[in-house]
């Protein structure tokens, strides 16, 4: 699909999901997903098979 290989979406304190359409970027390498209000990850995530590094620093919405 993409040829995105880093994500930053830190930050983001109004973001509660990750959308699944993140989990199709084939070629992700690193996901910043630290102080957001995420509250799930999807399994979909495992599909992600470059990703190196998913920074969840300060999520404490995350279960």
């Amino acid at each position: 699909m993409s040829a995105i290989r880093v994500l930053d979406l830190r930050e983001n304190e109004n973001l509660v999901e990750l959308p699944l359409e993140i989990c199709k970027l084939e070629s992700l390498e690193y996901l910043n997903l630290a102080w957001t209000s995420i509250k799930m990850m999807p399994k979909e995530l495992k599909n992600l098979k470059k990703l190196r590094c998913l920074n969840l620093t300060v999520s404490e919405s995350l279960k």
